[in-house]
């Protein structure tokens, strides 16, 4: 929500009412982080899975792992209703 801010903002301020217009081109890119944080996730939850399987770290690692696996998947339900995570569609 602040990176939106911040770029409208910015072009507010350097583009004068192009914003009106859309955003602009070097925003593109942009729209592949919720791409890119799908990806992560899914990696994330297939490394705690296998961080427990394997018994590799320490309880607490583990444990704090996993709870941070558990916070990127809030995350990504919380971006679902608010439809940030189809900007590609």
């Amino acid at each position: 929500m602040a990176a939106v801010t911040g770029i409208a903002f910015w072009s507010a301020i350097n583009e004068g009412n192009n914003i009106l217009y859309g955003l602009p081109g070097w925003t593109t890119p942009l729209f592949l982080f919720p791409a890119l944080i799908i990806v992560l996730t899914l990696g994330m939850l297939v490394g705690t899975i296998g961080s427990w399987w394997d018994r590799g770290w320490g309880i607490p690692g583990r444990l704090y792992y996993a709870f941070v696996t558990l916070l990127s998947l809030v995350f990504l339900g919380a971006l679902v209703p608010l439809g940030w995570l189809w900007v590609w569609a």
